[in-house]
Order: structure tokens, then C-alpha cells, then sequence
């Protein structure tokens, strides 16, 4: 498989993480963070190559291990990109199995496309695509069902890192307790969603955010996932 060419970038979250920076600091964090992604680790001569000597503004936004330095929140919405991506693979390739001669004339030409220029975003195949039916259940994680109208629906409303901490909320309950439920988007309105939005469940009752003293925008203490630990602070950019 070709390696994925974009990767979400969450421009209020870059601009507050980069607000004490000058321009010429953002301009070598920026290409360092384009790096990474091309890379997956950076080692000690990249960041100088780029960073020309240390600087503890842009140092400091990475993370240093025995492979190497990397930015937590880079790192992060990769991850949940090629899961995703993964598990529209896979819903596809059991719709293959179930029509394959039907199906592989609909798919066949924008994923011919795709393979022969890594620049084309899947997302632009499957639009193109017409006959896929949006009310068909695509399966995220493990066990959740969603159609991609209810999927569209909560990321319109709750944002797409809350939805997908939500859906990873019900998958846990499920796989963990196995319990069934009619309809998984209904559920996610409900008890995962509130845990997933630490109480507030898009209602505007207590807000999720705090602002720290250089104005870098914190997620609230409070909520639990499933198993009963806190959710982990999301790192910035």
C-alpha cells in the first residue's frame, strides 16, 4: 500500500499551540512536523538540519525516545487516519466478497486512479462514486455499526475526535460486556457520548475547555473511558 499522503491538520490547534513562536521558528516547526510524517521519527541531525541549532521553542514540541524525537499529536492523527482508512478497507472488501463482479466495475476506476497517483484523497472516489448506498453500516473499530449519514451527523455535532472517542467508548462497552443495542448511533447520543465530552454532551452544560495562563487552550479535568480510567489530555501541535 502506498503511504497515506495527508493527514488531518487542525489549524485552531496549530495556531494556538504556535502563538508564542515568530515566524521563523513556525516556518522550521512546520516543515519539521512534514518531516515526521514522512519519516515516522526524526533523529538529532534532522532537527538540527532544519532548526540550524537548538531552540527550545520548537524542541520542546517533540517528544524523545531511543528511536528518536517525534510530535505526540503528528503521531496521533496519523494513527487514526490509517485506522480509518483500514476499516473503510475492509468494509469494502467484504462488500466485494458478497457482489464481486457487480461491485468491481462501480470501484474499479478510481481506485485504478488512486494506486497511480498517491495525491488523489480516497475521499474524492468515494463521492465520485454514486451508487455507494449512505445508508449501508460501515463498521468502525470492532463491533460499532454506522451508517456514513449517521457518522456525517455526529461529526457535524460533536466533532470528529469527540465522535471517534465516543465510538471508541461504545466499542470498549460492547467487546468488554457484550451487550447489543438496536441502534449504535442512538447509544452514542447517550452514555458514550456524555463520557466522551466529559459530562457535557454537546448541550452547552459545563464546558470541556479551560484556558491556561499563556492561553493555550487545555481540555477539562474529569470523565472516565469505559474501563474506568481518565481520558489523557490531547496534545497540541
Amino acid at each position: 500500500m502506498a503511504k497515506d499522503p495527508a493527514i488531518l491538520f487542525y489549524t485552531s490547534d496549530f495556531l494556538t499551540g504556535t502563538m508564542t513562536m515568530n515566524n521563523e521558528q513556525v516556518g522550521k516547526y512546520i516543515r519539521l512536523l512534514c518531516l515526521q510524517h514522512q519519516k515516522g521519527i526524526l533523529c538529532e541531525k534532522d532537527m538540527l538540519f532544519i532548526c540550524g541549532s537548538y531552540d527550545e521553542d520548537i524542541w520542546s514540541k517533540f517528544e524523545h525516545d531511543e528511536h528518536g524525537f517525534y510530535n505526540k499529536r503528528l503521531r496521533l492523527e496519523a494513527e487514526k487516519r490509517a485506522l480509518y482508512s483500514l476499516s473503510r478497507a475492509s468494509n469494502r472488501s467484504k462488500s466485494n466478497n458478497k457482489q464481486p463482479k457487480k461491485h468491481m466495475k462501480k470501484i474499479c476506476k478510481p481506485y485504478v486512479q488512486h494506486m497511480e497517483n498517491e495525491n488523489i484523497n480516497e475521499n474524492i472516489n468515494i463521492i465520485n462514486n454514486k451508487n455507494i448506498n449512505k445508508k449501508e453500516k460501515i463498521k468502525h473499530l470492532d463491533s460499532v455499526l454506522l451508517s456514513e449519514q449517521e457518522f456525517e451527523k455526529l461529526v457535524a455535532k460533536y466533532g470528529h475526535d469527540t465522535t471517534m472517542k465516543a465510538i471508541e467508548i461504545l466499542n470498549n462497552g460492547i467487546m468488554s460486556k457484550g451487550g447489543k443495542y438496536k441502534s449504535h448511533y442512538h447509544t452514542l447520543l447517550g452514555w458514550p457520548m456524555v463520557e466522551a465530552t466529559g459530562g457535557n454532551n454537546g448541550n452547552g452544560n459545563g464546558s470541556r475547555f479551560i484556558t491556561g495562563g499563556t492561553g493555550t487552550v487545555i481540555k477539562k479535568a474529569g470523565g472516565a473511558q469505559s474501563d474506568g480510567q481518565p481520558y489523557p489530555v490531547d496534545a497540541e501541535y
